[in-house]
Parts: C-alpha cells; structure tokens; sequence
C-alpha cells in the first residue's frame, strides 16, 4: 500500500493532563475515554475536548508521591498517547511535532533533564529512531495543581490515494 504524502493529514492530539504516571503501581489510570480521530483533508482537528489521560487526583498535590516527577508525568503522557494512536492503527512515528509547557517543581527549577528523560524512552531509541520537532516552553502553573507536564503534538495521518483503494 502506498500513500500519497501529498495528502498528510496533521491533527491536534493533547496528551496534556498526563498524572497517570503516577509513581504508584498500585493506582490505575484513568480511561482514556472513546477518543477517535478524525479524518479531514488539510484541515486542523483539535480532539477530544475532554482528553485527559489519567488526570484523577491519586494522591495530594506537589506532595512527595504526588502526581510523579517531571519525568513520571512525561512518560504517562506519552504512554497514554501512544495507546491512543495505537487503538487508531497509528503510532508514535506519525507524531511530527510536540509542544511541551513544563511548570517548575515546588522547591526548584524546571526539570528539563527529567523530561529529556522520559521523552528518551519513547524517541532517539533503535526502535523509534526518528526524533519529531520539540518546541519546549516554561509556564508558571498548569490547569491541575501539581500537573508538571502538557504535551500537544501534530500528527500526520497518511490517507490512501483512490489508486490504492483499487488495486
């Protein structure tokens, strides 16, 4: 099968609200929820308006097991994204770009190594060579107290050519 690239698709995914990684194995993330994507040709599709990948308070906020370090909210976000594209019959690959907001902890600066880390497990690795375009910001606070992490990536969905339908 083979696909015009003309014809990328680039969608919105948030994968904001990334607490599932909670440091805590005995806690399960919250569902997802019935997120689907949505095919449009040349347009931006923000979705779901009501993503939140694991965002249930486990445990007090910015406490010591709270929601997870900087590299724990990272890696729960991108694992809930990648459960998400999976279930869409997609992958990390097709991720192009992430825009990440990162908050500073309570007693120090923002954990841009922690990030790095957490993102490392996911791109730059023998299975997922290719690295998407990072665009990292620094906010003061996030929606949800003691969230560290939002990530918001573009994805290129690759759309069958008619010609690949017949053949």
């Amino acid at each position: 099968m083979m696909f015009n690239i003309a014809k990328y698709i680039t969608l919105t995914v948030i994968a904001g609200l990334s607490l599932s990684a909670c440091e805590q194995q005995t806690v399960a993330p919250a569902p997802i929820g019935q997120s689907k994507i949505q095919s449009a040709e040349n347009k931006m599709v923000v979705l779901p308006r009501n993503m939140a990948l694991g965002s249930a308070v486990i445990h007090p906020p910015r406490s010591v097991n709270g929601f997870g370090s900087t590299e724990a909210q990272t890696i729960g976000a991108l694992t809930g994204l990648h459960t998400l594209l999976q279930k869409q019959g997609l992958n990390l690959s097709h991720v192009m770009r992430l825009r990440v907001i990162l908050v500073a902890g309570e007693n120090a600066g923002v954990d841009y190594t922690g990030f790095n880390s957490g993102y490392k497990k996911f791109y730059g690795t023998q299975k997922l060579p290719n690295e998407p375009l990072n665009i990292i910001s620094e906010a003061k606070s996030l929606p949800v107290q003691g969230q560290l992490v939002l990530i918001e990536v573009d994805i290129a969905v690759p759309v069958k050519d008619e010609k690949d339908t017949q053949e």
